[in-house]
């Protein structure tokens, strides 16, 4: 199993089992979007798309070739994209039915019922880019300005975290927020 350390220069060493390392740059929503694409069709596509756009040091040809590294990276990705697991939890604002949307490092948002459009929109989107689907899904259903969470929007790990309770909260809407 490889395991993933954060440099303080925001970079991350891989170090896989057989003790060979690989240096990565952070990779942006662009690299996730494209992981995610790829991974439908292909589940070790993730380690690709972070060997061929954030490699800085190691050796791509071996990383690409050797199986073992594409499904240990593929295991470790969530790390390496900074994934921030999410909670959502149901509360009361101004006497409206909100979700809100809790990192484990504190961020928030909080999100009103997804209307029959929005989430229409959002899964012809999600066809092309899945985080295209799940930023317009925020972006419309957000209740604070956006501006409060456009910084959440272009780190990938918070769409990860946000993908992993996005069904809830979509398949939650209506009972508990009222939609019909």
């Amino acid at each position: 199993m490889a395991t993933v350390h954060k440099n303080s220069q925001g970079s991350f060493v891989v170090v896989f089992s057989d003790e060979t390392t690989a240096t990565f740059s952070k990779p942006s929503t662009k690299h996730l979007g494209l992981a995610l694409t790829i991974i439908r069709k292909d589940t070790l596509g993730i380690a690709d798309v972070l060997v061929d756009n954030c490699l800085l040091s190691g050796d791509k040809d071996e990383l690409k070739a050797n199986l073992a590294y594409a499904r240990q990276l593929s295991d470790v990705a969530d790390d390496v994209f900074g994934k921030v697991k999410a909670t959502l939890t149901y509360e009361q604002i101004d006497g409206q039915p909100v979700s809100k949307v809790t990192f484990e490092d504190g961020h928030f948002f909080v999100l009103r019922k997804c209307d029959r459009a929005t989430y229409s929109t959002s899964r012809a989107k999600q066809q092309q880019n899945p985080l295209a689907g799940l930023k317009h899904i925020i972006s419309n259903c957000l209740i604070f300005d956006l501006n409060t969470v456009t910084d959440l929007l272009e780190e990938p790990g918070y769409l990860l975290g946000f993908s992993e309770v996005a069904d809830e909260y979509l398949n939650d809407t209506g009972k508990r927020l009222g939609n019909s």
